[in-house]
């Protein structure tokens, strides 16, 4: 039975993610302000998140296994993408030992463009492949079900309660490929207890991207009338500059239009991930609230 470290265990991947290791392996929880369940005793928790690595770097180094999940994904603050999904990084790094593996769950915003958010992951994952420790960096695409009310579960929210999908849009209409939770979760999981190729970076995604037109003309053959509306970025852009109050981060503009690889290939064929169809998840949520 190995020992494995999960960072960020109190979000939502992080709680699945621990359910899927705790009957396999020696589980150790990182946590900082959220509560973790110990599940009867069988997880050892360590308070504080990675602002105490140092105080913790026994325990630390005690893993086979490093999962990385922590990270700060939404704030007004662009300082703090750096100081906590950077500079907290190097310090678990700085921690870490050479014999260890780290899984380094990142985002397939992670580009030089990719807004504050994007830019600190994609520093993160040069200082990983960098070191010393055999990594697996995880590049989700935009992850749904994971009721934080952020992101596509927010656009979700939108469709279910206003009947409309926002149509974000600069040249071309903004393109998603939106990925389960619990599928992230169950591919870190594999990851962890196989570990097939070191030094490998998978893309986590739908298996065909789909622009807000596409949610919008699934859910009215599906018997859901749902009016998509137009919604350029110039002009929240301009919202943004001008100082007034908007209901998103700013930096995820950045986020929708910089260019994203959203090829789950290389997951598929080392570890069998099965990308689903979002289209078909949506179609069915939006029956089930219906339902409800």
């Amino acid at each position: 039975m190995s020992t494995v470290l999960v960072t960020g265990a109190a979000s939502a991947i992080g709680r699945l993610l621990v359910d899927r290791l705790v009957d396999h392996h020696t589980v150790i929880a990182l946590t900082h302000h959220r509560p973790v369940d110990s599940r009867g005793g069988k997880v050892e928790v360590l308070p504080g998140g990675l602002e105490r690595s140092g105080e913790h770097a026994e325990r630390i180094r005690a893993a086979d296994t490093i999962v990385h999940l922590a990270a700060v994904t939404h704030s007004h603050d662009a300082s703090r993408y750096q100081r906590v999904n950077v500079e907290l990084t190097l310090q678990l790094l700085a921690v870490a030992h050479p014999g260890q593996r780290l899984v380094f769950v990142s985002t397939v915003c992670a580009h030089p463009r990719g807004g504050a958010y994007g830019v600190s992951k994609w520093r993160a994952e040069d200082a990983i492949r960098a070191g010393d420790l055999e990594w697996v960096v995880v590049r989700p695409a935009e992850v749904y079900g994971s009721q934080t009310g952020e992101g596509v579960d927010a656009l979700i929210r939108t469709a279910r309660r206003w009947r409309l999908i926002p149509d974000f849009r600069a040249r071309d209409p903004v393109r998603y490929a939106p990925v389960a939770a619990e599928r992230v979760a169950g591919f870190l999981a594999d990851v962890v207890n196989r570990f097939v190729r070191p030094r490998s970076t998978y893309t986590l995604c739908a298996r065909e991207p789909c622009t807000a037109r596409d949610m919008a003309v699934a859910l009215r053959r599906a018997g859901h009338w749902v009016a998509c509306v137009p919604v350029p970025l110039g002009l929240l852009r301009a919202a943004v500059g001008a100082r007034l109050r908007v209901p998103f981060v700013a930096d995820q503009l950045d986020r929708l239009v910089v260019p994203k690889e959203l090829d789950p290939r290389e997951a598929q064929r080392d570890y069998g991930f099965e990308p689903g169809d979002f289209l078909a998840d949506l179609v069915s949520s939006m029956a089930g609230a219906a339902r409800g």
